[in-house]
């Protein structure tokens, strides 16, 4: 039997986009080992949002290369888009695919192997992830934006959205296998936009053809959201959860990075969700060091966080991405503040997680089932991962009424009856 190995960095989208292929070769009757295992199809599937994504990838399709029968890997996605000949021309390197016209790699991959498979391969429905806990559902691709920073609409292309029927088709197919949860997937969701339908009429749309699943909004640009959005999270199978990129709290800083929004703007779209869901979980985006930022923008930022009741922060520094306007600037801020500012948002973040998980110590909360190899997990429906000790093995994916005994470095919980 013929294996395969994939690599997936980056995005949720990435992850999504990993799994759909990893079920066609799997439907072509091949055998999925762990990447590093020795497989007759090696596939890399790369992120190029930093220099230091490309520099991971790059370690990746040379690890990845010594693991494969021919010495050579597969690679796809954004990475391609931006340096797709650069990377072509790596000796580890068969072949490249970029970010469009996913439906015809395996198919190829399949061909250079001799592989035939008995049946179509199913490139529309993708019936669950591998850990087959909770499943992320594309809806959406691209971007339009024009963030200064950013190199994603360069390598994504302009936004499209998936037809509605269909993604209602996969909630279908999703809850008849089972799945409890479906994370909703894109680069831009807020720009869902379908035959005159947008993000809030595709998730009515799921709620009104699906019995007690529930969904979770993943990041959403704060210029997307609007009334429409809001009024989801009235719904009790909305996730209470979501992830509201903010970037900045300097208004300046804001302007320069190309953000359509203010900080004003953000703390009413956080009033908006608290006057719908009290205790929803907002979780955020910032960039530390952005070209111009003194201490006065990085304190700004902390006091909009603190203000919003940010639940937990995923904190970047900012990375000179070529191909976009925040590169070419010349005041770059110094190794210095950057370390300073970044340590300072990492124990600002914590505090935040803290104080937000405290809030639920000895409540019940609904969480879906999970297994790594440190034991048995939950994701809760405002995302806290709790660590569970169960009287009796628990059965992975199903959803569970979790209490919650302990929340200090790592949450912790039992399932009830």
């Amino acid at each position: 039997m013929k294996t395969f190995s994939i690599k997936t960095l980056g995005c949720k989208l990435n992850q999504y986009d990993s799994a759909l292929m990893a079920q066609q070769f799997l439907q072509a009757g091949l055998q999925q080992v762990k990447f590093g295992q020795n497989a007759d199809i090696v596939l890399v599937n790369t992120c190029t949002v930093t220099n230091r994504s490309d520099k991971k990838c790059r370690n990746y399709i040379c690890q990845g290369a010594r693991s494969s029968y021919d010495g050579k890997v597969y690679v796809s996605g954004c990475l391609i888009e931006r340096a797709g000949h650069e990377i072509s021309s790596m000796d580890a390197v068969k072949k490249v695919f970029g970010t469009r016209n996913k439906e015809s790699i395996v198919p190829e991959i399949l061909s250079d192997i001799n592989c035939v498979p008995s049946g179509e391969l199913n490139s529309r429905y993708l019936v669950s992830p591998n850990d087959r806990s909770r499943a992320f559902l594309k809806i959406q691709d691209g971007c339009d934006g024009k963030c200064s920073y950013c190199i994603i609409p360069a390598v994504r292309g302009i936004p499209s959205s998936r037809d509605y029927d269909e993604i209602l088709e996969n909630v279908k197919i999703l809850e008849q296998n089972n799945i409890n949860e479906i994370v909703l997937t894109g680069i831009t969701i807020g720009k869902y936009d379908h035959e005159g339908r947008n993000l809030a009429d595709l998730v009515r749309g799921m709620i009104s053809v699906s019995e007690k699943m529930r969904f979770r909004i993943t990041s959403i640009e704060p210029v997307h959201i609007d009334d429409s959005i809001i009024s989801l999270f009235s719904n009790e199978r909305i996730c209470s959860h979501i992830h509201l990129p903010l970037q900045s709290g300097s208004d300046r800083i804001l302007n320069e990075m190309n953000r359509p929004y203010t900080a004003a703007d953000y703390l009413e779209i956080a009033s908006k969700l608290r006057t719908v869901r009290t205790d929803i979980a907002l979780g955020t985006d910032v960039i530390v060091g952005f070209p111009g930022e003194t201490d006065d923008d990085f304190t700004q930022t902390l006091d909009i966080l603190e203000r919003a009741g940010i639940a937990y922060i995923h904190q970047f520094t900012f990375s000179p991405r070529s191909g976009t306007p925040a590169a070419l600037r010349d005041d770059f801020c110094t190794d210095t503040d950057i370390y300073r500012r970044s340590e300072t948002l990492r124990k600002f973040s914590q505090e935040k997680k803290s104080e937000y998980q405290k809030k639920f110590l000895n409540r019940v909360l609904n969480g879906i089932i999970e297994m790594d190899s440190t034991g048995y997990w939950a994701t809760t429906e405002n995302y806290i991962h709790v660590r569970l000790h169960p009287d009796k093995i628990p059965v992975q994916g199903t959803a569970a009424r979790i209490l919650i005994t302990s929340v200090n470095d790592v949450p912790e919980g039992i399932i009830l009856p």
